[in-house]
């Protein structure tokens, strides 16, 4: 499976998402690889068994961050679930693949690894179509 980055900006970056932390400060993030459009976001095929993947943060900063918590909106989320490993440095997402589920969001809640009060929210999509998909 392919591996998703995730890159975040304390300043705004052209085509970046924009979010907001807890204690109301605005980061940038933007996700790269999975295997679609090299933008995060993960295609499965029903059927074929359960698909895991890692996240990983990229950049010049990416030790100012840590992963915390797995988040899902939608259909899917009896099918997904996650979990940080490496001391938070990455984490891991599985799909049980068990039935459809289209453009299901999921995300990662992630801190500053300074304050771990200071907490936000990223997020790309997963599909489960059926198959067979196109490699």
């Amino acid at each position: 499976m392919a591996g998703v980055k995730l890159k975040i900006s304390y300043t705004e970056k052209s085509n970046w998402v924009s979010t907001i932390s807890t204690k109301g400060t605005q980061y940038w993030y933007k996700f790269t690889g999975g295997n679609t459009s090299n933008n995060g976001d993960q295609v499965f095929e029903v059927g074929k068994g359960e698909c895991v993947f890692r996240v990983r943060f990229n950049g010049s900063n990416k030790n100012d961050f840590r992963f915390l918590e797995f988040y899902c909106f939608g259909d899917g989320c009896d099918q997904l679930a996650g979990y940080p490993v490496e001391d938070n440095t990455a984490f891991i997402v599985i799909d049980e693949c068990t039935r459809h589920i289209d453009d299901t969001i999921w995300g990662v809640y992630v801190y500053l690894a300074h304050d771990p009060s200071d907490v936000f929210l990223c997020h790309p999509r997963i599909s489960n179509q059926f198959g067979p998909l196109d490699d």
